[in-house]
């Protein structure tokens, strides 16, 4: 069994001021304590007993800090901006198996960007580049960064009901507290899982080309998309003297091609709405000594029924399939049904994960060589009901608050959602 709790008070300072001539200063100031504690228990029995027994325990202790700045010019076609952001961090793990181990990790990631936006009758874009520089150290390791990430964004507007865009972005990855950690884990009987401190970081390519069209009720959205990973963090798996041990590598490539169309028809006669999605995946995911492909047809389906104060919300969606290194992952299998009440100042909802049947699972299939293997888990928590209760309540008077334009966070927690 595996438990995992974690506890990460926050303090978020964010501040928006406007100047003359159409100029604009944010800033936005995160200070985050975490503490993260994961344990796990695995057992396995045979007819005598049992076999093999492992426990695992981790505690991990993070203090972040990310700091940052824009400055916003607005000209008669477009906005230019200036901005920097400083992102640290210090953390310390205790891993508790058949032995105590301690680890912990400097990480420090400063950038510098500058964006332009232009908007003129149909045509629009935006021009933008960050530099980047990212440093790691703790006791063993100091190693550090740099990087250029560019973006672009073109649209055109066709007509009032019709428009084209295309978005090309660079972004980097950098490597999770879990995949730099040393410490060796074991698994089962076969398996083990061990970091890997001389990781670097990645870049990311992604190209999305996305179409709109509207006509009455009807609303057709196509979009096109392609991500490309160079040299990205995938699993490795070899042989050694007891186990098959998986370290996390830099390997040779990963690629994504995602073809998707929505079909919106509502509302209609001001009751009904629904949408249907269609798309396909194709994955292909290259290691030093392996190279693994998949693809899938996928499908999702909502509807929205709205009379007088009431509505009702249903939503179907099969499994989400990806691939990434070696594994093959399907999750998300559900569907849902809800029913709310609305007045001026309250909401009252009642909702169901799974009503009907318990089909919520997920499935793990290994395609490696030398050890495969596939694994199913179903949840107990897959039929789920909700209640909601939404209540405005209004003293005195009120004032028009904006949404804010910077928002930063920390989730990395040092801990692994689930081992394989």
């Amino acid at each position: 069994g595996n438990s995992q709790k974690i506890d990460a008070p926050t303090i978020d300072f964010y501040y928006e001021h406007g100047l003359k001539n159409k100029q604009k200063v944010y800033a936005n100031i995160v200070g985050m304590y975490s503490k993260a504690e994961s344990n796990r228990n695995y057992i396995e029995f045979s007819n005598i007993g049992t076999s093999f027994e492992e426990r695992l325990g981790l505690t991990s202790n993070k203090y972040s800090l990310i700091a940052e700045g824009i400055y916003e010019k607005g000209f008669p076609n477009g906005i230019l901006k200036f901005g920097v952001k400083h992102v640290q961090s210090f953390t310390d793990q205790v891993i508790r198996q058949t032995n105590i181990l301690k680890f912990d990790l400097n990480q420090v990631e400063s950038s510098i960007f500058s964006e332009w936006s232009y908007n003129k009758n149909n045509l629009n874009y935006t021009l933008g580049l960050r530099v980047n520089r990212t440093y790691f150290s703790n006791s063993s390791i100091s190693r550090e960064y740099y990087n250029f990430l560019p973006k672009a964004m073109f649209g055109y507007k066709f007509t009032e009901n019709s428009f084209i865009r295309y978005d090309i972005e660079m972004s980097q990855t950098n490597p999770t507290l879990v995949e730099l950690s040393n410490a060796e884990i074991r698994l089962d009987p076969y398996l083990s899982e061990q970091g890997n401190s001389s990781l670097r970081p990645y870049k990311n390519l992604i190209n999305t080309l996305f179409y709109e069209n509207k006509k009455g009720l009807f609303t057709l959205n196509v979009n096109l998309h392609h991500h490309y990973k160079r040299n990205p963090i995938m699993e490795s798996k070899r042989e050694t003297d007891k186990t098959f041990l998986i370290m996390p590598e830099n390997m040779k490539d990963w690629n994504k091609y995602n073809a998707e169309a929505i079909l919106k028809v509502g509302m209609i006669m001001d009751v009904l709405q629904f949408s249907f999605t269609g798309g396909f995946n194709y994955f292909d995911s290259r290691g030093k000594n392996y190279t693994h492909s998949h693809s899938n047809l996928y499908y999702k389906a909502d509807l929205l029924a709205m009379y007088k104060k009431w509505m009702f919300i249903g939503q179907i969606q099969p499994f989400n399939e990806s691939l990434y290194g070696e594994t093959l992952t399907k999750d998300g299998n559900y569907h849902y049904l809800a029913v709310q009440y609305n007045t001026n100042n309250i909401s009252l909802g009642i909702g169901a994960f799974n009503p009907f049947t318990n089909v919520s699972r997920t499935i793990m299939e290994n395609k490696n060589s030398q050890a495969p293997f596939r694994r199913e888990t179903f949840s107990n928590a897959s039929q789920t009901v909700v209640i909601t209760l939404t209540w405005n309540l209004i003293f005195g008077r009120s004032h028009n608050v904006s949404s804010k334009s910077i928002n930063n966070q920390d989730i990395d927690y040092g801990i692994k959602e689930s081992y394989k």
